[in-house]
C-alpha cells in the first residue's frame, strides 16, 4: 500500500476549490509551454490582488492537458476570476492562439457536497514556475497569498 502525507491546515469553512482544465494537441507543447510562460507575467500580478486566494497551482502537461487548481475563502472571491480580464479576454486570447481548449470551470465547497458549475466562460490559467521533475508532472505555487515549501 502506497504511504500518503495528508497536511491539516485551517480553512474558512466557505472555502471552495475552483478546478479549470483545457487541452491541447501535444504535438504544439512547446508553443502551449511557452504561451503559458507569457501569460504568467500578467495573470499572476492580476490574481495575487483579488482578496480570497488562499492557494494557486497550475501545470502543463507534455501530453497536451493543462489545470488550474485554486483555493478561495468563499465562492464570490473565486467567482472573481470569471471576469478578471487578464485571464478571461488576454490570456484566454493568446493560449487560444496555440490551440488550447478550453473546458468548463468547476467550484467545489471544500466541506460540501460539490461541484457546482459555474456558468461563465472558462479562461486560461498559467505558470511560469511548472517544471518536469523526473519525467513527471506537477502542480506547482504559482500564486500564494501564503507562501510555502512544497511538501517532499
Amino acid at each position: 500500500m502506497t504511504e500518503r502525507t495528508t497536511l491539516a491546515e485551517s480553512l474558512p469553512t466557505t472555502s471552495v476549490i475552483r478546478i479549470s482544465r483545457a487541452s491541447f494537441d501535444p504535438a504544439r507543447f512547446a508553443e502551449v509551454d511557452a504561451a503559458s510562460k507569457k501569460t504568467a507575467q500578467y495573470i499572476i500580478q492580476a490574481v495575487r490582488r483579488l482578496p480570497g486566494l488562499l492557494h494557486f497551482y497550475s501545470g502543463v502537461s507534455p501530453k497536451g492537458e493543462m489545470v488550474q487548481v485554486s483555493v478561495w475563502d468563499t465562492d464570490e472571491h473565486a467567482a472573481q476570476l470569471n471576469t478578471l480580464k487578464e485571464m478571461v479576454v488576454d490570456g484566454r486570447r493568446d493560449m487560444e492562439a496555440v490551440g488550447v481548449t478550453f473546458t468548463l470551470i468547476f467550484h467545489y465547497p471544500i466541506d460540501g457536497p460539490g461541484p457546482f458549475r459555474r456558468d461563465s466562460p472558462p479562461s486560461p490559467q498559467s505558470s511560469s514556475q511548472c517544471r518536469a521533475a523526473a519525467g513527471r508532472w506537477w502542480g506547482c505555487a504559482a500564486i500564494h497569498s501564503r507562501r510555502r515549501s512544497p511538501a517532499a
